[in-house]
């Protein structure tokens, strides 16, 4: 809510009163005073129970028991002395929390009997100032409702066109639906044989450029025949006529040098093989020679028996017969 008017202002300050509310307020605690020293208790400071035999002997202690017995009692003393220092420690601290919550408590206690005082006294302009907010709620209120109202135009427009995009999107989805039941299996069916149909063509297509490429290349060879033999029938003819004019002895010469110069060429590649059966028979007789000294070893098997080498890393066994006494 918004602040006061000034008028509900100045009549509060005319009509506010405060009072005194001194006789009904806590006395604030004095100081804790410092306990003072107490006797010690007589049970507390005495040494433990014993128990006695009845049957034992009633003898006096040793020095040493009272000695013992002296010191448990001083550390019982200290102990006491401790724990009785920690409580009153404790004490304070909770007095003062005490004090504390006293005094928190009579304050805003004394706070509360102002304020109901003050509006006890000023209800009529407490009453305006009441209309005064129920009217200014009203008009939020009634902001509030227009400005809500225009949301809710809004939201309704923003429906319709929702509905109205839905709708059109249901179309589609039917018409997409009717195609994929209906359109779709027959056009899959379709895309499927012409696919087929474009393998075959393929395959038929490498065919024929393989059969075009083997007629092409037999072609080739043809054309190249037929060149040569071109080729040797002008060479031919143009040798018998520039021949035509040499005598026939020089024919008959040129034919044997040209028979010298072939049987020349044969001869080279008889001496090649030769040479080359040479190589291999020397090689063969080299062989031969090497293992010319275990040719009795392999012959004679059993009177060269074979046996292992003696290397000087090796361990040597000696199997030496020995005479064995008859028993007699």
């Amino acid at each position: 809510m918004n602040g006061l008017p000034d008028y509900v202002a100045h009549s509060l300050r005319e009509d506010f009163k405060t009072s005194d509310y001194s006789e009904w307020e806590r006395h604030r605690r004095s100081k804790v005073s410092k306990q003072t020293k107490r006797e010690p208790v007589p049970w507390a400071s005495a040494p433990p129970y014993r128990r006695v035999d009845p049957n034992s002997s009633c003898e006096p202690t040793t020095e040493q028991e009272d000695t013992v017995l002296i010191k448990s009692g001083r550390q019982n003393v200290e102990d006491l002395k401790k724990r009785c220092a920690f409580l009153q420690e404790m004490n304070l601290l909770l007095a003062r929390e005490i004090q504390e919550i006293d005094r928190t408590s009579a304050s805003e206690s004394r706070k509360c009997l102002i304020q109901h005082e003050k509006l006890g006294s000023s209800f009529t302009a407490f009453n305006r100032w009441n209309s005064y907010e129920i009217s200014q709620a009203e008009a939020e209120l009634k902001d509030k409702a227009e400005t809500a109202e225009r949301e809710i135009d809004g939201l309704r427009k923003q429906l319709r066109y929702l509905k109205l995009e839905l709708s059109n999107a249901q179309a589609e989805l039917h018409t997409l639906k009717t195609y994929k039941d209906k359109e779709y299996p027959v056009k899959a069916l379709k895309i499927a044989d012409m696919k087929r149909e474009v393998d075959k063509l393929k395959q038929t297509q490498q065919d024929e450029c393989e059969e075009v490429n083997l007629v092409c290349q037999r072609e080739m060879v043809n054309l190249e025949k037929h060149f040569e033999e071109k080729q040797r029938e002008v060479l031919s003819a143009i040798a018998k006529q520039s021949l035509s004019g040499i005598p026939p002895f020089v024919k008959r010469t040129a034919s044997h040098n040209h028979t010298m110069k072939r049987e020349i060429e044969m001869h080279k590649k008889e001496i090649k093989e030769l040479e080359e059966r040479n190589r291999v028979l020397y090689r063969e007789v080299q062989e031969l020679k090497l293992l010319r000294t275990n040719i009795q070893k392999e012959i004679f098997q059993d009177v060269f028996p074979k046996a292992d080498k003696c290397t000087p890393d090796m361990d040597i066994t000696l199997s030496i017969p020995q005479r064995e006494w008859l028993p007699i």
